[in-house]
């Protein structure tokens, strides 16, 4: 049985083994330097190499409906399911000059669902319904490679105030393919390829880009503010109704060793697509990183949804996730 446990145990191993930043920079979720999804526009010095390994986890319980075995009857609501997501990303990052990095990185994915075992509950889906028995998806992400320029505006001898930049990236469908074939493993345990509740893969070649801004405060105690607004192009849905825009804006303290920060982060519909794909996330996510004398840094963090829920059910053909996989009420980061 998949249970919380479990999920806490995995989550520990995972914290103990994948939490570390190799490098002499933080990286970013997806390898450029800065905060979980917000970019910094910041240079890098020429030569450096960081690797980033984060963990992203959450197993929020929802009521959801249930199809009865007796009468098969539905019943909107009844029974309660722990919707548990993982990720884990792996990202890389060079600085060929001070102004010039590039990037690439991949991600392992996890959905997981804890299903209560109501009375009259069919233990096999009917149709859009789970069974009681668990669910389970495990496979790899969409691979991402992309390239960071920056340009500083106002500068001193120590540190650049204001800077500009621009980060474009390429995704590459190298993720597991959803299929809705179940198999029967551990005995009360449902699995398919590619998502239980999302889809590991846009399955098509993706692209995008994002304007960089960051200023940096003088002084011992630097504050840091960070915007970013983008597009990001989906080749796999025609008529560009998945593509979207992107913004975050983020701000950290620079404390010795430790960094306060906190950002808030959207990916919005181009079209009316709402109707279609449902809300569309609004987060924020406060953290926290520990860095140190030798290179390593340490994040830990969090998101809350502040948004509206998005209770879109999937759609097998679009390979756009909805639903509780598009923005879960919380999650927690360990990078």
């Amino acid at each position: 049985m998949v249970t919380r446990g479990k999920v806490c145990l995995i989550s520990g191993v995972l914290l103990v083994l994948l939490s570390a930043q190799f490098g002499f920079t933080a990286p970013s979720m997806y390898g450029p330097k800065g905060l979980f999804r917000v970019i910094s526009a910041d240079p890098e010095d020429m030569g450096s190499f960081s690797m980033n390994l984060h963990l992203f986890a959450t197993q929020p319980s929802l009521d959801t409906g249930y199809v009865s075995s007796d009468t098969v009857d539905t019943f909107p609501a009844g029974a309660t399911d722990g919707y548990g997501q993982a990720q884990v990303h792996i990202s890389m990052s060079y600085a060929i000059f001070d102004i010039w990095s590039l990037y690439f990185g991949g991600h392992f994915i996890g959905d997981a669902v804890e299903t209560e075992n109501v009375s009259g509950r069919s233990r096999s889906p009917i149709g859009p319904y789970m069974g009681y028995d668990n669910r389970r998806s495990i496979g790899l992400g969409d691979m991402q490679v992309g390239t960071k320029l920056t340009w500083p505006l106002l500068s001193s001898e120590s540190e650049s105030k204001v800077v500009l930049g621009l980060d474009a990236f390429a995704s590459f469908p190298t993720g597991t393919k959803r299929d809705t074939v179940l198999t029967q493993s551990g005995g009360d345990i449902l699995e398919n390829q590619g998502g239980v509740f999302r889809f590991f893969s846009s399955n098509g070649y993706d692209g995008g880009g994002r304007l960089l801004f960051t200023f940096r405060s003088p002084g011992e105690t630097p504050v840091l503010f960070h915007a970013n607004a983008g597009y990001i192009y989906r080749s796999f849905v025609p008529d560009m109704i998945a593509n979207q825009l992107v913004a975050g804006f983020g701000t950290e303290v620079q404390i010795g060793y430790i960094t306060p920060f906190i950002e808030i982060t959207t990916e919005q519909w181009i079209h009316d697509s709402e109707e279609i794909y449902g809300n569309p996330p609004i987060r924020i996510s406060p953290g926290l990183r520990f860095s140190t004398p030798v290179g390593l840094a340490f994040d830990l963090g969090g998101d809350f949804r502040v948004s509206s829920e998005n209770t879109t059910p999937i759609d097998e053909e679009s390979y756009v996730t909805t639903g509780v996989g598009t923005c879960p009420p919380w999650a927690v980061h360990i990078g």
